[in-house]
């Protein structure tokens, strides 16, 4: 069996001015295995970990900061980019080639 992706199943909570909080994202953008790595030692054993949230909306947080798998999003640019000039292809070779001869029942 081939797996083509993984979605980390979370749960943190947090205070914030004396509110508490609970979260569920690791990170903003496509995180990684390696980002779940780097993680996933402190969360298992149940340590303590910097959450960090948005001050105006504290509800909005996330464990790991910054630019999180910007290969992941390189890949998926590229893939997008590759598809979308297959596709151009495709078209300017129905052009080329022209809509066929006619028959009675087109």
């Amino acid at each position: 069996m081939k797996v083509l992706g993984y979605h980390p199943v979370l749960r943190y909570d947090y205070l914030v001015d004396g509110v508490r909080h609970t979260g569920r994202r690791l990170a903003f953008g496509f995180p990684t295995p390696s980002d779940l790595r780097r993680i996933n030692g402190p969360l298992y054993n149940g340590e303590v970990v910097e959450v960090s949230f948005d001050p105006e909306e504290p509800a909005r947080s996330t464990l790991l900061r910054g630019p999180v798998a910007e290969g992941a999003m390189i890949r998926m640019m590229l893939l997008a980019s590759l598809l979308l000039a297959a596709g151009a292809c495709l078209v300017a070779l129905g052009f080329l080639i022209g809509p066929g001869p006619r028959t009675p029942f087109s």
